[in-house]
């Protein structure tokens, strides 16, 4: 009887092995088959024949390159053998500098920490840290006695090329003295104690004088700087315009300069109150040629405008600095950044070309704990637009399925033991990016 036992034991021990097996092909083929497709929403597929515009969904399981040429979608996916932990978030901000190495901040005032930090094995690991101590002051409102109004996070100020890592600190209006931009030296973390600082000093490549400066003033405000080619651009606010200046990296050379009028940071004394205001804060793209620069600002509504209008300003470096193209946009969508937010602009042959990710706005006022929650439940969209100059002549949608995998959270109630937010089960986009068709071509003249 018990070797009867054993032996029926046999078939069992295969069956569940088979149904085992059954589910994992089950799942992988599933992925296999997830669902892409591009779907029209305005105008014609004909646009984007001057581009190639690719990226990837992604979670800790697997992930789908996707590349759109001449109109036409094609997509590859790879199965990892191993879950991983896509860690999508820098820490420390905003990682400026395009590569893996992320820069946070501690700044007091007029002196600056920095420390640059690489993900190893999930974790930020410290490898290196310096100081920077810019001759200014601050003379901010009595009311502000125990903090200091930047005009951008400090992140802004950080540019990067080659191995050389520049910094300018994103002063307000309220900071005195000379500025400048500066060519960090970084010694190993930690050996702080054991360093003479001197020989890590900052070099200087530029001064930026700050005498306008005045207590409650409008002088100038420096939003941030950013590495096109071997030059750094430099973003200014000064006399209610935006102003845009190309600096020789090795000997601080100022190369040119563009200034953009009726530029107007939101909350200042001088926001006229019936005008559009600039949002500090934004979103640049230097394109591979190393001659051109796309900046965008968010403003503010104003009169009867429904939603944020945006400012797109295209930029040219090559013997000086030049405005080519001036665009004001609509692309909010009535919409909020995804949790893993990609966005990319190109300027190509007249065109604007423009991906981002949105997703629905939360219920609720800002003061709600729940809303946070409830955004995750809403839908993520990948948008593509096409204006030309300021014209919507293409918008098109990237339709997966990718909000199957909020499933478990749509169906959960607020409160809910488990509800939340995975990197590792729930797919997001990453790596988008615009590309000439014709690299060798003259795109963009």
């Amino acid at each position: 009887m018990n070797r009867l036992k054993k032996h029926a034991a046999i078939p069992i021990a295969a069956t569940a092995v088979c149904i085992i097996l059954a589910f994992a092909f089950s799942t992988y083929g599933s992925k296999e088959k997830a669902r892409f497709e591009l779907k029209d929403l305005a105008g014609s597929r004909e646009a984007l024949r001057d581009v190639e515009i690719g990226g990837e969904l992604t979670d800790g399981y697997y992930r789908t390159a996707f590349r759109i040429a001449e109109g036409i979608l094609g997509t590859k996916t790879k199965i990892f053998e191993q879950p991983k932990d896509p860690n999508r978030y820098p820490f420390g901000g905003a990682n400026q500098t395009g590569d893996e190495i992320t820069y946070s901040f501690d700044n007091r005032s007029v002196s600056y920490h920095i420390l640059a930090w690489q993900w190893k094995d999930n974790d930020p690991i410290a490898v290196r840290e310096t100081e920077l101590n810019p001759p200014i002051a601050y003379h901010g409102p009595e009311a502000d006695a125990n903090a200091v109004r930047m005009a951008n996070s400090a992140e802004y100020g950080l540019a990067k090329i080659g191995d050389r890592v520049y910094y300018t600190p994103p002063v307000s209006s309220y900071f005195t003295g000379t500025s400048g931009i500066y060519e960090l030296k970084f010694y190993e973390w930690g050996l702080g104690p054991f360093v003479d600082k001197q020989d890590y000093a900052p070099r200087k490549v530029a001064d930026i004088p700050l005498g306008a400066n005045k207590a409650g003033g409008n002088g100038i405000e420096v939003l941030g700087m950013k590495a096109v080619g071997d030059r750094l651009a430099l973003l200014t606010v000064q006399n209610h315009a935006l102003v845009v200046q190309g600096y020789d990296s090795v000997s601080g050379r100022v190369l040119g300069e563009v200034s953009v009028p009726d530029f107007y940071p939101v909350g200042r004394p001088s926001d006229p109150a019936a005008a559009s205001a600039h949002y500090e804060p934004y979103e640049s793209y230097a394109d591979e040629s190393g001659d051109r620069l796309i900046v965008s600002f968010r403003r503010s509504a104003a009169g009867e405008e429904a939603r944020a209008p945006t400012t797109v300003l295209v930029l040219d470096f090559a013997g000086g600095v030049k405005l080519v193209q001036r665009f004001e946009l609509s692309l909010d969508e009535g919409e909020s950044r995804t949790l893993g937010y990609v966005s990319d602009m190109q300027y190509l042959n007249g065109k604007l070309y423009v991906v981002k990710s949105w997703q629905g706005q939360a219920a609720g006022p800002e003061s709600d704990p729940a809303r946070a929650i409830r955004r995750v439940r809403n839908q993520n969209r990948l948008y593509l637009y096409v204006f030309e100059p300021s014209q919507l002549i293409y918008k098109g949608e990237l339709i997966t399925d990718m909000n199957e995998d909020r499933i478990h959270t749509l169906n959960a109630r607020e409160g809910q033991p488990g509800y939340g937010y995975s990197e590792t089960d729930m797919r997001t986009f990453a790596n988008v990016s615009i590309e000439p068709d014709n690299p060798s071509g003259t795109g963009g003249k």
